[in-house]
């Protein structure tokens, strides 16, 4: 449920930030995302902000645990 996911999220801990911009597809940028957290020992990560122009991805993520 909502709430359920919402009480896990509040226990959680940032461990930091993380950015792709040498990506070409969203699926590209999620994939090279996911990889930065996981180096950064974290289990989610949170996409705050994002840009897409003729050639690449842009985005910028928080890595919590």
């Amino acid at each position: 449920s909502p709430a359920h996911r919402l009480r896990r999220m509040a226990h959680l801990t940032k461990v930091g930030s993380i950015t792709t911009s040498r990506t070409t597809s969203p699926m590209d940028a999620r994939r090279d995302l996911s990889k930065k957290a996981d180096e950064l020992g974290g289990k989610y990560f949170v996409v705050i902000a994002g840009q897409k122009n003729e050639k690449t991805v842009h985005a910028n993520a928080d890595v919590y645990k």
